[in-house]
C-alpha cells in the first residue's frame, strides 16, 4: 500500500502468503531527506524498485541505510546503500554494496 511494505513468501501450490516483515516508509527524519541528495543514494534509488530507509543512532552518529526489499529473501544484505552522519548532521561516509 502507500507507505507500508510487506515482505514474505508466496506458495503457489498451497496458494498461501506468509508475511515475514511489515515496514513503514517514512521520511520524518531530516537525515533521510538529506541522504537522498547525495550521489551514492541517488544512484541507488535510480535502480531500486522497492527502497526502504532504516535509521539508527549510536555514539553521536546517525546511519541511514537504504535497503532494496526485492532482495530481502536472500540471506545477508544485498543491494544496500549507507550514509553516516556526524553529530552535526554532516554526511561523513557513504557507501554501496551489491
Amino acid at each position: 500500500s502507500e507507505d507500508t511494505y510487506k515482505t514474505g513468501f508466496v506458495d503457489l501450490f498451497s496458494k498461501t502468503v506468509s508475511i515475514v516483515k511489515v515496514a513503514r516508509y517514512s521520511e520524518a527524519r531530516p537525515e533521510i531527506k538529506e541522504s537522498k541528495e547525495l550521489r551514492t543514494i541517488k544512484n541507488f534509488l535510480y535502480f531500486a524498485v522497492a527502497p526502504l530507509p532504516e535509521i539508527s543512532d549510536s555514539n553521536g552518529k546517525t546511519i541511514v541505510k537504504w535497503c532494496e526489499l526485492t532482495y530481502s529473501f536472500m540471506p545477508g544484505e544485498h543491494f544496500v546503500a549507507e550514509v553516516e552522519f556526524d553529530r552535526f548532521g554532516r554526511a561523513v561516509k557513504e557507501g554501496f554494496r551489491f
